[in-house]
């Protein structure tokens, strides 16, 4: 089995960061298996940041050294998982991005700041679906879109959650050719995002 590569995507901003979920790229493997029935799952806690998500049973978690974060930033990758087999040319996977708000903002205004600065960032950045929904009782913008990373075509659903004065992003990402098979597993993971004590 060929081993898999983290590509970090060169942090220019936390727009950059937020898009860079599919950068887990490497050769596909040549059966590319299915996700796990969305029953087959963990619940992974970060006791650290307080909040914890259910994912595949199967999802490595990501090493912290993986990320490129520079001491002090206004925001840190909180979490990260990726299939155990490439679909598409590169790894569904998941993160969670935490940062610092210089003040309390509406998810709304969080979420219209992002748009903005991921349109200028992004190679065809497309917004697919944009909605407000609530995510374990707290409000929430869910949008799915599209956009080139390097030669490569990019989905992911990202969930917009502000809590005080920390803005949080959940995202789960795969090529736009194994959306399919990967959004009710993406849907359960980003429904399932909770902060504990």
């Amino acid at each position: 089995m060929k081993r898999r590569k983290w590509h970090p995507i060169p942090i220019v901003g936390l727009v950059l960061l937020l898009a860079s979920s599919i950068v887990a790229c490497g050769p596909p493997e040549e059966a590319v298996a299915p996700p796990p029935p969305i029953e087959e799952t963990k619940t992974y806690t970060n006791s650290q940041y307080g909040f914890s998500f259910d994912c595949p049973k199967d999802w490595d978690e990501l090493p912290q050294e993986m990320f490129e974060q520079e001491e002090g930033a206004a925001f840190v990758v909180a979490a990260g998982f990726w299939a155990p087999v490439a679909c598409g040319g590169g790894f569904a996977n998941v993160n969670v991005v935490r940062e610092t708000l210089p003040s309390r903002v509406s998810v709304q205004a969080y979420w219209e700041e992002n748009k903005q600065r991921v349109r200028e960032e992004l190679e065809r950045y497309t917004i697919i679906s944009e909605r407000g929904t609530e995510i374990n009782g707290v409000p929430a913008v869910k949008v799915v879109a599209t956009f080139d990373y390097q030669v490569m075509p990019v989905q992911h659903v990202q969930a917009f959650l502000v809590e005080g004065k920390t803005g949080w992003v959940v995202t789960c990402t795969c090529t736009p050719d194994c959306w399919d098979e990967y959004e009710p597993t993406f849907s359960r993971i980003v429904d399932s995002f909770r902060f504990v004590d």
